[in-house]
């Protein structure tokens, strides 16, 4: 049962524990993403108990993106509240000018950046992330509207790495009004930002259009189920999918990489795509989107050579190969 089941009944407190047990355990330092708003103050307050318990230190990063006026302010007043909590925090601030364009993902790779170099920096080998239920729903719903596959239906996963660092979201299994509840029973305040209701943000847009058909969260419930169930068929298949190209496949380090073509056509077509997805990263060093992958498949059914994800695919009889795309012909790839 997955930690979301064990805890359904046991309010936020049950709910987390219960993540992190599922979960190999954390270091004696964790950070916690804190912006002084009711996700990441729940966040904080939960962690800091569990912390207490085990003895563990916390710290509260907030980070200052620096996009309006009001920023410094807001990163020092969320700083405060985080040691009114009894955590240590830091604020960080973002350097550079305001991006032109992209807003929203220039904003969150800064963020991220700036986190991750203070965990490295201070030892924190966990990076605690606020992400709620309501959260995991939209993400599903965006995933959806991009055409994912079932890898991106899987939305945000409990647990991540990145440069090097875990990232745990351990609420996901959580509804955020029960942690506006959880904070009004314990008397804290919180920050809103009023960049969350702008619609603007494909994400508020779609968290607006939950609330507001979505009254009893059972459709919120339901996506997040559906992640938690395409992740796990998503990792049962990238498991297979790894033996699979361990046995078409007798040399990896080899350049060109070659599979056995008999062995790959034999596969199922999910399967083939994966265990090709493999041989791309082992080559490229990085995935190609998912359609131009299957665009790419097809396609070797008429021609002997296909460009993709900066990688050259030939296949005959003999062998299908993955070699390192030149980079005077990277333009042209699909």
């Amino acid at each position: 049962m997955s930690a979301a089941g064990r805890a359904a009944d046991g309010g936020p407190a049950a709910a987390f524990r219960a993540a992190l047990a599922a979960l190999p355990p954390a270091g004696p330092h964790v950070a916690v993403a804190f912006s002084g708003g009711p996700d990441s103050t729940a966040l904080l307050r939960l962690t800091r108990d569990w912390a207490a318990e085990s003895g563990r230190r916390v710290s509260a990063l907030v980070v200052d993106h620096g996009l309006r006026s009001e920023s410094a302010a807001e990163a020092e007043l969320a700083a405060r509240r985080a040691r009114a909590l009894g955590v240590d925090a830091a604020v960080l601030a973002r350097q550079g000018a305001r991006p032109g364009s992209g807003l929203q993902e220039a904003a969150r790779e800064a963020r991220y950046a700036l986190l991750l170099d203070w965990c490295r920096a201070y030892g924190a080998g966990e990076l605690f992330i606020g992400h709620h239920r309501d959260d995991q729903a939209a993400t599903v719903l965006m995933r959806l509207r991009r055409g994912s596959g079932l890898d991106g239906l899987a939305a945000m996963r409990p647990e991540s790495r990145r440069g090097g660092l875990r990232l745990i979201r351990p609420l996901l299994g959580v509804a955020r009004a029960d942690l506006l509840a959880l904070l009004r029973d314990a008397g804290d305040d919180w920050i809103e930002d009023p960049g969350n209701d702008s619609p603007e943000f494909e994400r508020n847009r779609l968290d607006g259009w939950l609330a507001e058909l979505d009254e009893d969260g059972r459709l919120r419930r339901r996506l997040g189920r559906l992640a938690r169930r395409a992740a796990r068929a998503a990792d049962a298949l990238e498991t297979a999918a790894g033996d699979a190209f361990a046995a078409l496949c007798a040399d990896p380090s080899a350049r060109p990489l070659v599979l056995d073509p008999a062995g790959w056509r034999a596969l199922p077509e999910e399967m083939a795509l994966r265990v090709l997805d493999r041989a791309i990263r082992e080559v490229a060093g990085a995935r190609a989107p998912l359609g131009r992958l299957e665009d790419a498949m097809a396609r070797l059914e008429t021609q002997r050579r296909v460009t993709v994800g900066g990688t050259v695919l030939a296949l005959d009889r003999t062998a299908l190969s993955v070699a390192a795309e030149a980079r005077s012909t990277r333009g042209d790839q699909l």
